[in-house]
């Protein structure tokens, strides 16, 4: 029985709870509208190419602002960060939302909104990681890690299997619109964690 308590243990920290409902938010949504917006480039262009150029938009200022946002991330207040760096994202995917629903999206739309997510990214990321020890401590941290990957995995493993069943079924508005609401969950629930430097 001891084992089966221990294996979720960080969840007896309520603080562990809002942080890994907001993990798990944030990343179905952004797992799901990575596919969103590839699928949308092609649409719009019908190239290959732009399909690859907007993955590219995400990874290149990931790529150079990463080091800086470890730095950043050490420096500001954790939550605080990753709640401004959520607020970005959610901004942006909601004006694609709205692109989408008056039919006026174009490439360069997709374009922005990806890098806008790969300059965020480099942020929030190194701050989720750091947030974990100021709410479990050292004693838990372990657990904690263990526990917030196997959520970001299952996420990204779900979020674009997800995404793709509900384009067919639902429409790209209506499967973007459920994205925007999981990251606005996402920083609902990091609202509810204390202030953590």
């Amino acid at each position: 029985m001891k084992n089966k308590n221990s294996s979720f243990s960080s969840f007896r920290q309520p603080q562990f709870g809002w942080l890994f409902a907001s993990n798990t938010s944030f990343f179905f949504a952004m797992s799901a509208q990575s596919v969103l917006r590839a699928w949308l480039a092609f649409k719009i262009t019908n190239s290959e190419f732009a399909l690859g150029l907007v993955m590219f938009a995400v990874a290149v200022p990931m790529f150079c602002l990463g080091p800086i946002g470890g730095v950043v991330a050490d420096r500001m207040d954790r939550r605080n960060l990753i709640i401004l760096g959520q607020s970005i994202v959610f901004l942006g995917e909601a004006i694609i939302v709205v692109l989408i629903l008056l039919d006026r999206l174009e490439f360069w739309h997709l374009l922005c909104s990806a890098g806008v997510i790969g300059c965020v990214l480099p942020f929030i990321m190194p701050a989720r990681n750091a947030i974990i020890v100021n709410i479990v401590g050292k004693s838990g941290l372990g657990n904690a890690l263990a526990m917030n990957m196997a959520g970001m995995n299952t996420t990204r493993v779900l979020g674009p299997a997800i995404a793709g069943f509900m384009i067919g079924a639902a429409g790209v508005a209506i499967t973007y619109i459920v994205g925007v609401i999981l990251y606005g969950l996402g920083i609902l629930c990091m609202t509810r964690i204390v202030s953590a430097p």
